[in-house]
This record gives structure tokens, sequence and C-alpha cells, in this order.
């Protein structure tokens, strides 16, 4: 049985990517972290931008390094969230991915986890500015 999500961009919900298999949290989460982290450290915070590099970034590095299905005729969509009921839905934030999970006896989703962003990527940028200070000693 498959495990369905929705995947959206926060200030853009009304959009996003429709993703048949492999929904759960443990399926989708390293994928979308490793994506939204690279993001936001590269290209800054820019939902009207960032559904497609994820579409471009999926593609690119799909299959085992990513764990994603390779289906590449159906099972991956994009549609009008409001038009779809999903086992999970992901919304992308500025500083953060949201978990929801659709919960039958409320008949809505419910928000069960939130993955903050902001400190691993400030270590980071850290991390690889200090590592530019000692290559540059290195040099002179």
């Amino acid at each position: 049985m498959a495990t369905t999500a929705i995947i959206a961009i926060d200030g853009h919900e009304e959009i996003g990517i429709y993703k048949h298999y492999d929904g759960y949290p443990s399926g989708i989460m390293p994928w979308l972290k490793d994506f939204h982290k690279d993001y936001l450290k590269n290209g800054g915070w820019d939902p009207s931008y960032e559904l497609a590099q994820l579409l471009r970034y999926s593609a690119r590095f799909q299959g085992k390094y990513l764990g994603l299905d390779d289906d590449w005729y159906d099972s991956w969509g994009i549609v009008k969230t409001e038009d779809y009921l999903t086992n999970y839905k992901y919304t992308l934030c500025e500083k953060s991915i949201k978990i929801y999970k659709f919960d039958h006896e409320v008949e809505d989703y419910v928000l069960v986890d939130v993955e903050t962003l902001e400190e691993k990527i400030e270590e980071e940028k850290s991390i690889q500015e200090k590592l530019k200070e000692r290559i540059q000693k290195e040099i002179k």
C-alpha cells in the first residue's frame, strides 16, 4: 500500500508536489532536509523558486543517493493541494520543515513535528568560514 505525501512551500501551499510512494517521514525527510538545507544556504529563502528547484534536485540526484523511486511516468505530480488527501503533508518554511499527518478522526492534517534547520545551516557556515581562514593563512 502506498504512503502518499504532498510537499509544499510556505506561502505557496496551494500548489505542491504529490508523491505516491514512501511519503512517511523516514522515507522523505532525509531527502527534504538535504535539499532544503542546501537551498537555504546557497540560494537563500525564495519560495517562488524553491518548488521547481526541488524537482530539479530530485531528478538530478534521484535513485540510490536519495532513496527515491525511479518511476519516470507516474507516482509524482504537481497538484493543487486542496484536491488531494494524502497520508502526510510537508511544508518547507524559511527556517524549518513542518510535518503534518492526516488525522481521520478530525478529518484534517495535524502538525506532528517541526525540523528546524537554522542552527545546522549556521553551524555549516561557521565551519566553512573557519576552513577559508585556515586556507588563506596557509597560502600566505
